[in-house]
């Protein structure tokens, strides 16, 4: 998972205003770092919900 998160670095510093936010949503980008090196995660990314519900597969397997 890392090296896909981190094989283009560049990708992740990618959001620096509202409008580009907005549009890394749109594009489906995994995480969004703003303007003032905050990171957050873009929920609305498809692997982001697969990411989540494989954990919650694993941790309901236990």
């Amino acid at each position: 998972m890392f090296r896909h998160l981190f094989s283009s670095p560049q990708d992740l510093f990618n959001v620096s205003n509202q409008q580009e936010r907005e549009a890394s949503v749109e594009a489906e980008q995994r995480l969004m770092i703003d303007e003032d090196g905050n990171a957050s995660v873009n929920i609305a990314c498809p692997d982001v919900e697969a990411d989540f519900l494989k954990h919650v597969d694993q941790l309901e397997a236990y």
